[in-house]
């Protein structure tokens, strides 16, 4: 393995010099932690067990390609993929560690949302089989198992800088805030890859302009309008005027309005 283990290879052609290890996932880190930071703004109550299943999940996404096969591609080669699987690793050491949600964000990184009735199946069939595990590739996990530690003393020779852990991180979160905790993750690793290849969208917000986006959104509305007045028509003129006079001041609203009742545009607007 040469001295700066690589997280994402170069592209010659474009004068771009692949991605040290290091600089993506402290990259990464900061990105995951600023999210998680705007979206506990909306939370009334303090969550250091949502803040540590991010910064856990960001600091070992991507133990797996400290792989020596691994560190080879991404030195010698600009296009293609990995030769081993490179969630695995950081799967396995964040579930040693017991960080079962950070696990959880790792090892959806890539693949989005898993089955975790399939997961907990595959977890009751690992006494028996032991390529089996929640959240572990079966057809590498042995061979990831032998080699973890070996990659995890190279993670720490040049990441220093570990997560705290918390006392009472929650054995379980809810599904919207799995679905939360996963986009700080992935938003933070593909904003980080965009920009080490110079392809990250504009970051700067856009104006405002209320006024003008409101009174666009009420004309695509009144389009909408089939002339027929049915009460489904007349449901969906309620929701979306009850809605689009509440009051901006709350940090939430919920709109529990059932399937074709126009609730996309009402909480649109």
């Amino acid at each position: 393995m040469q001295n700066e283990p690589l997280a994402h290879s170069g592209r010659k052609k474009r004068g771009i010099e692949a991605q040290p290890y290091r600089k993506h996932i402290e990259a990464v880190r900061k990105i995951a932690n600023e999210n998680a930071e705007a979206a506990l703004k909306y939370r009334m109550s303090p969550a250091p067990d949502f803040r540590a299943a991010v910064d856990w999940a960001s600091c070992f996404h991507d133990l797996g390609k400290l792989e020596p096969e691994n560190q080879k591609v991404l030195a010698t080669k600009e296009r293609g993929g990995l030769a081993v699987n490179h969630v695995d690793a950081g799967v396995a050491q964040l579930l040693k560690d017991g960080h079962v949600e950070a696990a959880f964000l790792a090892y959806s990184h890539h693949i989005g949302l898993c089955d975790l009735p399939n997961e907990q199946k595959k977890h009751q069939r690992s006494r028996r089989e032991p390529a089996l595990a929640m959240f572990r590739d079966e057809e590498i996990k042995l061979r990831t198992d032998a080699a973890r530690e070996e990659m995890l003393q190279q993670h720490r020779l040049v990441v220093a800088d570990h997560p705290a852990s918390v006392s009472a991180e929650p054995r379980r979160f809810s599904g919207l805030t799995r679905r939360l905790l996963l986009s700080c993750l992935v938003d933070a690793d593909h904003s980080d890859t965009a920009r080490h290849y110079g392809e990250e969208p504009d970051r700067q917000p856009a104006a405002a302009r209320w006024d003008e986006r409101l009174a666009a959104l009420d004309r695509h509305v009144a389009g909408l309008d089939d002339g027929k007045d049915s009460a489904r028509n007349v449901l969906r003129s309620r929701v979306y005027e009850t809605c689009r006079s509440a009051s901006p001041d709350p940090l939430l609203w919920a709109c529990d309005s059932p399937v074709g009742s126009g609730k996309t545009t009402a909480v649109m607007g």
